[in-house]
């Protein structure tokens, strides 16, 4: 068992190294490449978690507070090490000159993500994609605070901050009883299982076609049987 757990993460050090080179909070947020409200929650927080505050309030100069000056020679020492461990780790291997953070929606699949990994595994091995989970709930408001690069939406996003590019077309499929009432319909709507007792057991293999923003009429590859396939809308 541990006999020491830092209060204060990675992210902390990072953050107390960029205000004491910055002339304001806004800088800092800049070198960040973070929002200044993202900032602003992430000084409350390292303050809240030490219970003492780290950065004098008023003025127009962002300046630490003594404890935060002691924080900050603590965070040179700390990362001058890792980025130390890191370069000697990265000797002679495979050099990750950039990370793309994803994040995703609660539903999304990520059928689509081995693909990817084996494609710039083999033509972009300089990048390392890096799996967010715990923005799934609101995986909108990470991409704006910019704790994640990339983010993988069931439907198109509109706004000024953000660009939507569509990737991929998930198909869901129903199986039904071939004699079922709904087993002739092209497609269900999600408000056509309102009653139905739905079950997981059975796992159709699905043709990832792409695209964010809906689901096709054509129904997905399913093993064959005595049910009938039918496309569920979303």
């Amino acid at each position: 068992m541990f006999q020491f757990l830092p209060k204060l993460e990675l992210r902390h050090l990072l953050m107390l190294r960029a205000i004491a080179v910055s002339p304001t909070l806004a800088e800092a947020a800049h070198r960040l490449n973070i929002t200044p409200s993202a900032l602003t929650h992430r000084l409350r927080e390292a303050e809240r978690r030490i219970a003492r505050p780290l950065v004098e309030r008023g003025g127009r100069r962002a300046r630490l507070t003594d404890a935060g000056e002691r924080f900050l020679l603590a965070a040179h020492r700390c990362l001058a090490e890792l980025e130390s461990a890191e370069r000697e780790a990265g000797a002679g291997a495979r050099v990750i000159r950039q990370i793309v953070r994803v994040g995703g929606s609660t539903l999304c699949g990520y059928d689509w993500l081995p693909t990817l990994l084996r494609h710039l595994e083999t033509k972009q091995p300089a990048i390392e994609v890096e799996m967010v989970i715990d923005v799934s709930l609101n995986p909108m408001a990470a991409l704006r605070d910019r704790r994640i690069d990339l983010a993988v939406m069931p439907n198109r996003t509109r706004g000024r901050e953000v660009s939507s590019v569509r990737l991929f077309q998930d198909e869901m499929v129903a199986l039904v009883p071939a004699d079922h009432p709904k087993a002739k319909r092209r497609h269900l709507e999600v408000r056509d299982l309102v009653g139905a007792r739905p079950t997981s057991r059975i796992r159709p293999r699905r043709r990832v076609v792409a695209n964010t923003s809906g689901c096709s009429s054509r129904p997905a590859c399913v093993r064959r049987g005595s049910c009938a396939p039918v496309t569920w809308r979303r």
